[in-house]
């Protein structure tokens, strides 16, 4: 699913220009993906996301 996608390229590393482009998607529908996956996951912010995507094993590599 969408949302699941932007949350690990933005674990890898990604940029919201760059998960548009790579999904072929609006910069406005990455960023609606991302508040969706905010709000049901009860994240407040890209740091938070960053850490649960880490510790769910979404964010394996450091490399892009």
């Amino acid at each position: 699913n969408r949302e699941l996608q932007v949350l690990w390229l933005m674990a890898r590393g990604h940029r919201m220009s760059e998960i548009a482009s790579a999904l072929g998607l609006s910069g406005k529908t990455v960023g609606t993906y991302r508040k969706r996956t905010f709000r049901k996951l009860n994240i407040r912010s890209d740091t938070e996301a960053y850490r649960f995507a880490r510790q769910s094993g979404l964010g394996l590599s450091r490399d892009r």
